[in-house]
C-alpha cells in the first residue's frame, strides 16, 4: 500500500463516497471485540455496554464482518477510557488498523482528521499524532466510514466522546 499525506488522502474523498453509496462525509474546513482491547492497550474500554450499542448504531447497517472499502469491519468499542470510540478493521493481508471517532473540535489549532461529520472527527490511528503519513487504503476506509456515520448520527443520541486533544491529555496523565 502506498502512503499519502492528509491533503492527498482528502483528494480521494470521491472514491470513499462511491464505495459506500449515496451521502458524503463533510470535510473539516479547519483542518468490540476483545481483539480491539488487546491490540490497543492504551485504550481501556469502559464496561458500559450501552455505549458499545450506541457506537454500533452509528455503523448501521454494518456489523462485524461487513466490508467497508474492501476492509473487514472487525469490531467497534464502546467509549474508551481516553474518550474515543475505536473501529477496528482488517486488511486483505490480515493486518489490522483502527479508526478513532472523536467529538468534533472547532478550534483552528485542533488536529486535522481524515474526515469529519456534523458531530464527529475520524482519525486513522497510526501512532503519528498527525505527523505520520496516512496509508491510502486506511484513509479511504475512514472516509467511507464517515459516510456511514453521516447517515446515522442525527438519528442516534450523541456519543459521550472527547476531542482528539482531550484524548492526548488523558494519555499524558497516565
Amino acid at each position: 500500500m502506498s502512503a499519502l499525506n492528509r491533503r492527498e488522502v482528502l483528494q480521494f474523498m470521491g472514491v470513499g463516497a462511491a464505495a459506500v453509496g449515496s451521502g458524503a462525509a463533510l470535510l473539516c474546513p479547519q483542518k468490540a471485540e476483545a481483539a480491539l482491547r488487546l491490540e490497543s492497550p492504551d485504550e481501556e474500554v469502559t464496561p458500559d455496554a450501552s455505549s458499545e450499542r450506541a457506537a454500533w448504531a452509528l455503523m448501521a447497517p454494518f456489523t462485524a464482518g461487513s466490508a467497508i472499502a474492501g476492509m473487514r469491519l472487525v469490531g467497534v468499542s464502546g467509549v474508551t477510557a481516553t474518550g474515543t470510540v475505536n473501529v477496528r478493521f482488517e486488511k486483505p493481508d490480515a493486518s489490522r488498523f483502527t479508526v478513532r471517532i472523536c467529538r468534533r473540535d472547532p478550534s483552528a489549532t485542533a488536529p486535522t482528521p481524515v474526515a469529519c461529520t456534523k458531530r464527529y472527527e475520524l482519525f486513522v490511528a497510526n501512532g503519528g499524532k498527525g505527523r505520520k503519513r496516512t496509508d491510502e487504503a486506511e484513509g479511504v476506509t475512514a472516509m467511507c466510514l464517515a459516510n456511514v456515520v453521516v447517515r446515522n448520527e442525527l438519528a442516534t443520541a450523541p456519543l459521550a466522546v472527547g476531542t482528539m486533544r482531550e484524548r492526548w491529555r488523558r494519555l499524558a496523565k497516565r
